[in-house]
């Protein structure tokens, strides 16, 4: 009997959404979150001639501690359209900071986020999050959980993070400068087409930050084991 060849890896680029968590201002006006922003799973791709590519990410690969790690220090930016981002076009787009590693919430990845330039992200309608990455596919399709899929993500490392206009995945993707949330039924990812509608409020209305940190320390004036408005340590 022949020896099986060894699995082929390729290495491409891969942009996710997933949903934002509830968010607060500190006292200098700078935006903290910790949203979820990846999970394990089977991930959909709509390619340009119209077919779809199922890439599952399996938990040894999106928890593993190098991937983890290199979420660090990596930007936050508005949509993907400049590409990947480097030393030669971070002072361009950026507008915040993840501040931490990635760190596994059951089957999804959160991580500490700042946003620094609210008001340039207050004068866009975006206020959904994508994970811009690379990888390397192991080209092997299978089975996992009853689902069929193409190939399987690995060596999975963090170049961005996007506020941009349609989560692709997930229940809830709306960056909370409102407080509000929305919930949207679409649970496919896409690397090439968006595939939800626009869901961006229109009823919504931001407060400004020391608004904000006024009426979280005025409820928690009333509920002292709240605590304070100022960000954790």
């Amino acid at each position: 009997m022949e020896p099986r060849d060894a699995p082929k890896l390729k290495r491409v680029i891969r942009r996710d959404s997933i949903p934002a968590g509830s968010t607060y201002f500190n006292e200098q006006g700078f935006l903290y979150d910790t949203p979820v922003v990846t999970s394990v799973g089977i991930f959909e791709y709509f390619l340009p001639d119209g077919g779809v590519r199922r890439e599952l990410r399996l938990p040894e690969y999106v928890f593993e501690k190098g991937s983890l790690a290199s979420y660090t220090g990596k930007p936050v930016i508005i949509t993907h359209n400049a590409g990947e981002i480097t030393k030669d076009n971070v002072m361009d787009e950026i507008v915040g900071t993840i501040t931490s590693e990635g760190f596994r919430d059951g089957e999804d990845v959160r991580c500490k986020i700042v946003i620094h330039d609210i008001d340039k992200v207050k004068s866009i309608p975006y206020r959904e999050l994508s994970l811009g990455y690379s990888l390397d596919l192991i080209e092997e399709p299978g089975v996992w959980n009853g689902e069929k899929y193409d190939a399987v993500q690995t060596n999975i490392r963090i170049n961005h993070l996007a506020i941009v206009e349609n989560a692709r995945a997930g229940e809830q993707a709306h960056l909370n400068l409102d407080g509000k949330k929305i919930e949207i039924g679409d649970k496919k990812t896409s690397e090439e087409v968006e595939t939800v509608e626009d869901i961006t409020r229109k009823d919504s209305v931001a407060l400004t930050p020391e608004e904000l940190v006024a009426a979280i320390n005025a409820y928690r004036a009333s509920n002292p084991a709240a605590g304070s408005a100022e960000p954790k340590k």
